[in-house]
């Protein structure tokens, strides 16, 4: 664990024993008034107390959190392909208190046996949904996974050659794209938020949607773009070949 889930878990401990210490100080005082009562309504008071004070500090020991919560789990996770064979995936999943991660190694066992290895893929603060399907198209292998947080990535292997190819779907490789420029679409590149996810795939084509903020000032408008692909089956490079504008302007919230 890094220092600022030591200092947060030390936070939580100081703020927890100053709030389950009240009960038990009312109870004391409580105690310090019934001792003038009498000696029953003294020990009265002071079993009321005792038994406080126990039950705040079960409370606390209970809420304490965890260490082990933190520590990384690792799973291998064994995937049924399509196109025959199956896909490893030993994954890693680390947990902090922004966020969570999943790092994922692929490896490719075809139905002759023969083992082919992927780069890996990443999904930050997002499920994995353990669903990963190679899509075959002449001599490559293509792979989608998770690139970050907001993007997909492709991974295209060429099983004569053994070369791979990472294509990262961020913004920066739509928005560089000459079809995109000639759309003259604008959107705040200096700004948070941006989207790009893989919604089909379909032969040598595969389809991106693409959310992106619009204003600068007004923090939920964005707009989406539903982005043809498609790859060619010669060298393997993605070529944009359609923009599509689904809705003009979106409330995050609605999408």
């Amino acid at each position: 664990m890094d220092a600022t889930i030591y200092i947060y878990i030390g936070f939580l401990i100081l703020t927890g024993i100053i709030i389950l210490s009240i009960p038990p100080f009312l109870f004391f005082l409580l105690y310090k008034h019934l001792k003038k009562k009498g000696k029953t309504l003294k020990n009265i008071g002071l079993l009321l107390f005792i038994l406080c004070t126990l039950g705040m500090i079960t409370l606390g020991i209970r809420a304490i959190p965890n260490s082990n919560t933190y520590e990384p789990k690792f799973e291998t996770t064994v995937i049924e392909q399509k196109i025959g064979g199956k896909l490893l995936c030993n994954s890693s999943y680390f947990v902090d208190l922004r966020s969570y991660d999943f790092f994922i190694n692929y490896t490719y066992i075809n139905a002759s046996g023969d083992t082919i290895d992927f780069e890996g893929g990443t999904y930050n603060g997002r499920e994995w949904e353990k669903d990963e399907q190679i899509v075959k198209l002449g001599k490559f292998l293509i792979l989608k996974t998770g690139s970050s947080h907001d993007s997909d990535k492709l991974i295209i292997k060429n099983i004569q050659t053994n070369e791979t190819k990472t294509i990262v779907l961020d913004r920066y490789f739509v928005e560089n794209n000459t079809l995109w420029k000639i759309q003259n679409i604008t959107t705040q590149k200096d700004r948070c938020c941006f989207e790009s996810f893989i919604e089909n795939f379909e032969g040598n084509k595969f389809l991106l949607k693409y959310k992106f903020k619009t204003n600068e000032y007004l923090i939920r408008k964005y707009g989406v773009r539903m982005i043809t692909f498609q790859i060619d089956e010669k060298n393997g490079d993605v070529k944009m070949i359609k923009v599509e504008q689904i809705f003009k302007i979106l409330d995050f919230l609605r999408i």
